[in-house]
């Protein structure tokens, strides 16, 4: 009896070494993990430029923040007059996913130029391409809201509406950034990203599930997303909340859809519980759930767009054949013309 005691006391004293040096391990790598800046191979060594993609409108920035770390970006600039004179009078601030760097998103940049009409600054990360620094949460967050402080300091951009755009954890800057700037941008648009990151964790790394709790680099979308509540007046003199568009994919493999569609639940609950009775009526006549098509889910409320993709996957949403579409026609109608 006593040998199976020491045997099962020797057992439990290895294995919580190992959980322990596990947890350590994860504690300490997360960063890497989660800000996968050398993915792919020599991310940090090389990024496309626009004119790689035949956009020559464009500046190369040094953008210094208040810790003063120099991250790069670029801005990709619209002209609406032939003399090149006369800016679009809308930019869009773009925060890539975790992997790689500003220049692997230019086609997607050159799109957005050219269907929405509008300037575009895209940054890396500290951390990422060749900006300096280490990627964190705490840190990139500074980045986010350094750059949007860089648009209003620039007399050729102060004026422009800002939409805010944020792809996988790029979403998770993106609401952030907009959920403390309610009142100075003008539109968000979303695409596959998540509540938490440590409700993240279990669906990309199962193992990891009992240590969730260890992730420090939280990302509490969840949170931030009750704070959109803010109303500002349209040019009728209206007053409505950010229009904000959301963009699933129907087979993403990173992020549950169900956690996507909890994110726009959350956004339209808040809303309609700071909204007035009369509100919420105008706003829910006549407008219910419709069954989800074979090819695009549509449907408005409480100006939080949502569209579903068919047979894409998480990195590939923008190849869908509607993809462009969506944005453009939610841009004309919550931008252009508002």
């Amino acid at each position: 009896m006593k040998l199976n005691y020491d045997v099962i006391q020797y057992s439990t004293y290895i294995l919580s070494f190992i959980v322990g040096i596990s947890g350590f391990i994860i504690y300490k790598l997360q960063n890497r993990i989660i800000y996968a800046a050398n993915c792919p191979i020599d991310s940090r060594k090389v990024t496309y430029t626009p004119r790689d993609f035949d956009m020559n409108d464009y500046e190369d920035l040094d953008i210094k923040t208040k810790d003063g770390i120099k991250i790069k970006a670029f801005l990709i600039k619209k002209y609406v007059d032939s003399e090149k004179t006369k800016l679009a009078k809308s930019t869009l601030v773009y925060f890539h996913a975790n992997a790689g760097n500003m220049g692997h998103r230019l086609p997607i940049v050159k799109s957005f130029v050219e269907e929405c009409g509008c300037n575009v600054l895209i940054i890396s990360y500290r951390g990422y391409g060749f900006s300096e620094g280490q990627a964190s949460e705490e840190g990139i967050k500074i980045d986010a809201q350094t750059t949007l402080e860089y648009i209003f300091k620039r007399p050729d951009l102060k004026d422009t509406k800002i939409v805010i755009f944020g792809q996988s954890i790029g979403g998770a800057v993106a609401i952030y950034l907009a959920a403390k700037n309610q009142d100075r941008v003008h539109g968000l648009i979303l695409e596959n990203t998540f509540l938490t990151m440590r409700k993240l964790i279990p669906n990309l790394i199962p193992l990891l599930t009992p240590f969730t709790f260890l992730c420090h680099e939280k990302w509490e979308s969840e949170k931030e997303l009750l704070k959109f509540t803010y109303k500002k007046k349209d040019k009728n003199g209206s007053e409505n909340f950010l229009p904000i568009l959301l963009l699933s994919s129907e087979l993403d493999e990173i992020v549950p859809t169900s956690q996507f569609e909890e994110l726009c639940q959350i956004l339209r609950n808040t809303r309609r519980e700071s909204s007035t009775q009369k509100e919420r009526e105008i706003e829910e006549s006549g407008n219910t759930e419709p069954d989800i098509p074979e090819q695009i889910l549509v449907r408005e409320q409480y100006n939080v767009f949502w569209y579903r993709f068919d047979n894409v996957h998480h990195n590939d949403t923008c190849i869908h054949p509607e993809y462009y579409n969506c944005i453009k026609n939610w841009w004309n109608k919550n931008i252009e013309d508002c």
